[in-house]
């Protein structure tokens, strides 16, 4: 199962607005789900900081690493984190 469509699912219901927290059920939950927002909150942050530190990497690789398997590998990272943020981001945004 694609990445996307694994985090959508995870996701799909906390995009949703707060309930209205009738009961002590809803407000758990509600809980729950704002913990979960707030971990997939620092999980963005620290995927970021991965991805500009491979970005960095790359930047200073000297030139004639721009084409060794070196270079190719911290660029495929650098996608592969940037698709991972987008997916994670979309899924959080709902």
């Amino acid at each position: 199962m694609p990445m996307r469509a694994v985090l959508v699912s995870l996701m799909s219901d906390y995009a949703s607005q707060p309930p209205s927290l009738k009961n002590q059920k809803d407000e758990h939950n509600y809980d729950r789900r704002n913990k979960r927002r707030k971990a997939v909150g620092m999980i963005l942050s620290q995927l970021e900081d991965i991805r500009t530190a491979e970005s960095q990497y790359m930047e200073n690789m000297p030139e004639n690493f721009r084409n060794s398997s070196r270079y190719e590998a911290a660029m495929y990272a650098v996608d592969s984190i940037d698709a991972a943020i987008n997916s994670l981001s979309n899924a959080f945004d709902g």
